[in-house]
């Protein structure tokens, strides 16, 4: 007990570690020991160190003991934000019933970053939360409400559909909230139901509407233009109005940022961006704090459309304590884009760990290729939070980001190469024409084989045939191989008749490695593979046989097995493939020592002599055997085990 208390503590240690591999991968190995490491956690959870102090919460909230899942409950109510943050994060891996309430009721929190984790572990725990999701949506305030929505859009089809079902309600606040959470699934089903809303009797609505389908993107062209008859929309007639009334509207539109009716003061706030003035600035950042999220969203439309004028007063107000407001000044700066990228780079490059995130997010809104660079460099920043952040942001800049990703896939720096794969696989999906694009037209050997190692984190089918194309015919080994891993990572049944032809290659390197991406596919290949050893092709026989021996499945070693009590050139081949197929191998070769063939008896000890890392568990086997020629042979196995290994002669 005292051992495993000592390696469980051990293992906390690590939770603060540089690497991110090892402190997720000391965090798993704490959770195996599941509730013997409870005390040690509940005491690492009040650490000082950050990272020790998430790593303990994500631990105690995968292991669900009642008493964790308590605390962690408890910490929802704490005065330190990132324990609320922490808690909020890691409660979505939780089985116990108590966690969606909680987490719902958390959606009102003050702080955007503990409601943003609140609603990512609703959205993790899956459809199972909808219902309980359902209700509080009818009666919640703006902020439980705008969270609640996300969370809907995050939910896939069924999600979806309730959402398109709270379109009827009588809460125009709700309403606008669905339209906003309708546009950010990216579902272009959606459109028919925002096109209704542009009817809604209420303006709110109705403007949020034409936000949310122009947020679609070009593919809402089609049904705008097949659904829309003659409509028109009044508030563009107001807008015309305050257009033609120059600098006259911008005191009386600030005065009416302090009227007491919210719908006033966010079309006040609306309408001072379409003023381009540098009076109205100042006023509008004030309004970022306004307690309504509507007028909020409106003060931060305004800043977006005066632009240039307002970026040094935003860049000033990032250092503010409203965790709100610095939500709201990263989205503006990112809309306004172009002037804000140097200043918004300066940041990511010098700032704290906070400012810096902050910069990053507000480059992603960018959209633009100069932010690129920066954001894929902070990926080594020291602060999770920044690469975290820096992450998010490259997802959101999607495919202009992606042929810097590709060049950074196999950095040396080891979060560098871990974030740009995860991107990657993130975005791979929408991207993968692009990685297509580089493999069939790239004259940059490198480049062909970072896209082809892209294509084999995607795993999109959509990549088989130019794989396969890639495989056969690129002139460059590299993109030969990383073709083969990808062809292999897909696995589908296409790919296996390409991987076995090319086993007569003379490059004897890409034969290999072929034989293990084809191991590596498992049992799918394995009749294919016995196939090839009757093929007429030595070198194709051979390959076929190391590559089942990487399968490591019971009926390749038995087959291989099997050619040992021959003496041609199948059971020289059987010999050096069975030394890759590792444990499973021991015991249908030690099984040949029962047997009447010396030859078969004979190569099995060549083989298992090779097994050194299993000197142990064979020296095990012949301890505890009380058949004599297993013993008599292991004897011989034991003993060339220990033989010195003589250096060959080039």
């Amino acid at each position: 007990m005292e051992d495993n208390l000592t390696k469980i503590r051990d293992l906390i240690a690590k939770f603060k570690d540089k690497s991110w591999y090892t402190r997720k991968k000391s965090a798993e190995e704490v959770i195996n020991f599941g509730a013997s490491a409870f005390n040690p956690l509940m005491e690492s959870a009040r650490s000082e160190n950050d990272d020790i102090r998430f790593w303990s919460y994500f631990c105690l909230a995968k292991i669900d003991i009642e008493h964790g899942i308590t605390f962690l409950l408890q910490q929802l109510q704490s005065t330190e934000r990132n324990n609320k943050n922490f808690a909020a994060l890691v409660l979505g891996e939780s089985n116990d019933k108590r966690v969606i309430p909680e987490l719902i009721s958390t959606l009102n929190d003050d702080s955007w970053a503990v409601c943003a984790a609140a609603a990512k572990s609703l959205v993790h725990m899956g459809e199972n939360v909808i219902p309980e999701l359902m209700e509080p949506l009818k009666t919640a305030n703006y902020n439980v409400a705008f969270w609640i929505t996300k969370v809907f859009s995050r939910l896939g089809q069924k999600g979806l559909q309730v959402l398109v079902q709270f379109l009827r309600l009588k809460n125009k606040n709700v309403r606008v909230l669905v339209t906003e959470a309708l546009a950010e699934s990216k579902d272009l089903s959606v459109v028919p139901y925002l096109l209704e809303c542009l009817k809604d009797e209420t303006y709110s609505v109705q403007n949020h509407a034409a936000e949310a389908i122009a947020s679609l993107g070009e593919g809402v062209v089609e049904p705008l233009i097949s659904l829309v008859k003659d409509e028109h929309e009044m508030h563009d007639w107001m807008i015309k109005i305050f257009m033609k009334l120059g600098n006259k509207r911008v005191r009386p539109l600030i005065d009416l940022l302090k009227h007491p009716d919210r719908d006033v003061r966010m079309r006040a706030a609306e309408l001072l961006g379409t003023t381009q003035s540098d009076s109205a600035v100042k006023p509008l950042i004030d309004t970022l704090s306004d307690k309504v999220w509507l007028v909020r969203k409106s003060a931060a439309a305004g800043l977006a459309e005066i632009g240039e004028a307002a970026i040094d007063h935003l860049i000033r107000a990032l250092k503010t304590e409203d965790e709100n407001v610095r939500y709201w000044v990263t989205t503006i700066l990112g809309k306004i884009g172009d002037k804000t990228i140097d200043p918004l780079v300066k940041i990511l490059q010098t700032g704290n760990k906070d400012m810096k995130a902050l910069a990053a997010q507000a480059l992603g809104e960018t959209r633009d290729q100069r932010a690129v660079r920066p954001l894929i460099e902070s990926l080594k920043d020291e602060s999770w939070i920044v690469r975290n952040s820096s992450a998010s942001s490259l997802k959101q800049l999607g495919s202009i980001a992606v042929l810097p990703l590709i060049k950074v896939l196999m950095s040396q720096n080891e979060d560098l190469r871990f974030w740009s794969q995860k991107i990657i696989a993130d975005i791979g999906s929408h991207e993968v024409d692009q990685f297509i694009d580089i493999l069939q037209n790239n004259d940059n050997s490198e480049m062909r084989y970072f896209a082809a190692f892209g294509l084999s984190i995607i795993k999109s089918k959509k990549a088989i045939e130019p794989l396969i194309s890639a495989l056969l015919n690129d002139n460059d080994e590299w993109v030969k191989k990383y073709a083969a891993t990808a062809l292999g990572a897909i696995g589908d049944k296409r790919v296996i008749k390409p991987l076995i032809a090319v086993l007569d290659s003379d490059n004897e390197e890409i034969c290999i490695w072929i034989a293990k991406v084809l191991g590596k596919m498992g049992n799918e290949v394995i009749d294919s593979l016995m196939q090839a050893l009757n093929s007429s092709d030595e070198k194709v026989r051979f390959y076929a046989m190391v590559a089942l021996a990487e399968t490591g499945e019971k009926q390749s070693v038995e087959a291989l097995v099997n050619f040992l009590g021959g003496s041609g050139s199948m059971a020289s081949h059987a010999i050096r493939a069975l030394t890759n197929a590792g444990e499973a191998a021991i015991m249908p070769l030690i099984n040949l020592f029962t047997m009447d063939s010396y030859e078969a008896k004979n190569n099995a000890v060549l083989v298992l002599s090779k097994f050194g890392e299993y000197y142990d568990k064979i020296n095990d086997i012949y301890e505890k055997s009380e058949h004599k020629d297993i013993k008599h042979w292991l004897s011989k196995v034991l003993h060339d085990m220990k033989k010195p290994k003589l250096r060959l002669k080039k």
